[in-house]
């Protein structure tokens, strides 16, 4: 009967593991510290100032949407709404390398741990907090812990009826995770993998980026219930989050 469950439970949580699941932009992320432009261009500014009032060369320079901008060290915020950065190397007609890009126009950061900020990172953070795993990486169904991240546990776990070997900040079953054709199962990693997995249910980078309201946010989050089963509208009869909720931790998190 155990076996039956794993074997169903397999197949609902994470629908399609068997499907080939697409790669999505953050696969093409640079070695090292990063942010991606979102949709729409911005500018890396000398100050914190209206960037209409800047002169372009001198004291503001274009990067590009859609682009990943190599930094020397994980981006810092800097006041409310900027990023403070220094660029591993200098914008072709630049004058500086050092600077501020406003927060709302990147989707993705990496963070000292390897792990995503920007609105990607407030994302994903939603859906771990919807899947009870928050912050933590090292964790597998029944709230167990695991050491290392060489590889997926793979650790079956029984309560009552139902059973699973889902690990990681985002419950990945092993089949699935199998499916992504990581190295490893560092945080990193789970966050491509999470990341590839909204990629198969339609939901981009750009996107997220663009989420500004409830209504956008919804409409995004519906696209996932058949991947996660914490999720607003999952048909799976597992206990599931209300969608204001996750929007109030969405919010709190960016």
């Amino acid at each position: 009967m155990r076996k039956l469950w794993l074997l169903i439970i397999s197949s609902l949580f994470l629908i399609s593991c068997g499907s080939e699941i697409p790669k999505s932009k953050l696969d093409d992320a640079p070695s090292g510290h990063y942010i991606l432009i979102g949709s729409g261009d911005t500018y890396l500014k000398k100050t914190q100032d209206q960037s209409s009032t800047l002169e372009l060369g001198s004291e503001k320079c274009t990067l590009y949407e859609n682009t990943y901008i190599p930094i020397q060290t994980p981006a810092l915020i800097a006041g409310q709404n900027h990023y403070r950065v220094n660029l591993r190397r200098i914008i072709p007609g630049c004058s500086f390398s050092r600077g501020y890009v406003y927060i709302p126009h990147v989707v993705a950061t990496s963070r000292i741990d390897g792990s995503q900020g920007g609105r990607l990172g407030a994302f994903l953070s939603m859906l771990a907090y919807a899947e009870g795993t928050h912050s933590r990486y090292n964790i597998r169904f029944g709230g167990f812990t695991f050491n290392g991240y060489a590889r997926h546990p793979r650790i079956v776990y029984c309560a009552g009826s139902l059973c699973s070997d889902a690990a990681g900040r985002y419950q990945f079953l092993s089949t699935t995770w199998d499916g992504l054709g990581y190295p490893d199962f560092t945080p990193a990693n789970q966050d491509k993998g999470a990341v590839r997995l909204m990629a198969r249910r339609g939901v981009s980078l750009q996107e997220v980026n663009n989420i500004r309201t409830f209504q956008q946010f919804s409409q995004t989050v519906y696209k996932l219930n058949l991947e996660w089963a914490s999720l607003p509208g999952s048909p799976y009869g597992q206990p599931t989050y209300p969608m204001n909720t996750l929007w109030s931790q969405y919010q709190s998190f960016l």
